[in-house]
Formats: C-alpha cells, structure tokens, sequence
C-alpha cells in the first residue's frame, strides 16, 4: 500500500521534519482518507455493480 510507506517514512523522521514539511503531509493525508472514504461509500452500494 502506497499510503503505508509514505507514513511510514514520515512516522520514522517526524521529528527531523521541518514546520513546513506538515502541510504536505496533511494535505496528502487528506486526499487519501477523502478517497477511501469515497471507496468505502461506494462499496456499500448494491446498485453499481
């Protein structure tokens, strides 16, 4: 999974990141939880299939 080796990398050198690496990171944490919220919506449709 692409998103668990961005975290990761980001988890193990959070401390050596400078202030302004944390936009990224929300920002990409954001449009990856938006798309697996939007995914896990979708698979509880029955009618797409």
């Amino acid at each position: 999974d692409v998103m668990a080796i961005f975290l990761y990398a980001w988890g193990s050198s959070l401390l050596d990141l400078p202030k302004s690496a944390t936009l990224p990171i929300i920002g990409f944490l954001g449009i990856m939880f938006a798309a697996m919220a939007f995914a896990l919506h979708q698979s509880g449709r029955r009618d797409i299939w």
